[in-house]
C-alpha cells in the first residue's frame, strides 16, 4: 500500500467502527449459523481457530488487517457519498485485492468473507449509480457485522485483555508474602472485609479493628496491583471516595460506633467492590472460557 493512504486509513478506521457499530445495532443478537450437519449451533459456543493464532504471535497482525480494510471501504463509501468516483474506485481497488487476500488468513473464518458481493460493488461503480453503488456496500457492511458479532468479542478477551491470574499481589501473611491476585483477594481481603462487618455486627470491637486492619493493608496491595494492567492513575473503586469511606469505617470502629461502621463497610462494598466486579469479572470469566475451552 502506499504510504500516503495509512494515515488517511488509520483515520477512517475510526470512523467505520463508528459506522459499523451504529448499522448493527438493530442486528447486534447472538450470530446462529448451520454448522457441517445441519443443526444450528450458538456462535458464541465455538471456540476460536487455532489457525487464528499464528496472527497474534507478537503483532496483532489480523487486527490491523481490519483496520487496513476498514479504512478502505470507508473510503470507497465516503468518496461515493460525496460524488468522487475516481477517488472511489482507486479505495475499491486496493479494498478488493486486501480483502482477498484476508479472506485467506483464516481459511475457517472465510463464510465471513462474501467476494461475490465485493465484486458488486465495483460493478456498481462502473456503472456510476451513486444509489447502487451504496447498497452494495451496505451488502458487504452487514457482512463484516455478522463476523464482528460473532467473533470480535471473543478475540479480544483471548488476544488483547490481561489475565487477573498472572497478576501478582502482596499479603498480610509473612509465610506467603505474595500471590496471585485471585488468590489474595479470596484468602486475605476478602476475609479482611467480611470479617470488619461480621465482628461489627457482633458488637465486637478489637475484633472489628483486627479485620479492618487486615482489609485496609490489602486494599492498598490490590490499589497497587491495579498497576500491574493500569499505567494511570485509578480514578474509580480505588479512589479518593472510597478512601474516604474506609477512614470513616476506621473512625467508627475505634470509637465504638459498630453500626454505622458496619454500614460504612456496606458502602464500600458497593461503590468500590461491587462495581469493579462488574466491570472487570465478566470479561475475565470470558477470557478463562476462551482460553481453556472452560
Amino acid at each position: 500500500m502506499k504510504k500516503q493512504l495509512l494515515v488517511p486509513i488509520m483515520i477512517l478506521v475510526l470512523t467505520v467502527s463508528a459506522t459499523l457499530l451504529y448499522m448493527g445495532s438493530s442486528t447486534a443478537k447472538t450470530v446462529e449459523l448451520k454448522n457441517d450437519n445441519g443443526p444450528k449451533e450458538l456462535a458464541w459456543a465455538r471456540p476460536l481457530p487455532e489457525s487464528l493464532d499464528r496472527w497474534y504471535v507478537d503483532q496483532p497482525i489480523y487486527l490491523f488487517k481490519m483496520f487496513e480494510l476498514g479504512g478502505l471501504l470507508m473510503g470507497v463509501l465516503v468518496n461515493t457519498q460525496q460524488g468522487d468516483t475516481a477517488n472511489a474506485k482507486i479505495a475499491y481497488q486496493i479494498f478488493s485485492s486486501e480483502y482477498k487476500n484476508s479472506s485467506r488468513m483464516v481459511p475457517e473464518w472465510k463464510k465471513y468473507y462474501d467476494v461475490k458481493a465485493v465484486n458488486i460493488v465495483g460493478d456498481a461503480l462502473e456503472t456510476g449509480d451513486r444509489n447502487k453503488t451504496l447498497a452494495s456496500i451496505e451488502v458487504v457492511f452487514q457482512k463484516c457485522i455478522s463476523c464482528h458479532t460473532a467473533e470480535k468479542t471473543k478475540v479480544f478477551a483471548k488476544y488483547h485483555w490481561k489475565d487477573f491470574n498472572d497478576v501478582k499481589m502482596k499479603t498480610v501473611n509473612p509465610e506467603q508474602p505474595e500471590t496471585s491476585w485471585t488468590e489474595a483477594k479470596a484468602k486475605y481481603l476478602v476475609m479482611g472485609f467480611d470479617g470488619t462487618i461480621v465482628n461489627a455486627r457482633e458488637n465486637q470491637q478489637e475484633a472489628a479493628n483486627k479485620s479492618f486492619q487486615q482489609f485496609k493493608v490489602m486494599f492498598k496491595f490490590m490499589n497497587d496491583s491495579c498497576y500491574s494492567c493500569h499505567d494511570t492513575e485509578r480514578k474509580y473503586y480505588v479512589s479518593e471516595d472510597v478512601m474516604n469511606l474506609m477512614n470513616m469505617a476506621e473512625e467508627q470502629i475505634k470509637s465504638s460506633d459498630l453500626m454505622n461502621a458496619s454500614n460504612t463497610m456496606e458502602q464500600i462494598g458497593m461503590i468500590s467492590c461491587y462495581k469493579c466486579h462488574v466491570t472487570h469479572e465478566p470479561f475475565q470469566r470470558l477470557k478463562d472460557i476462551v482460553s481453556t475451552g472452560r
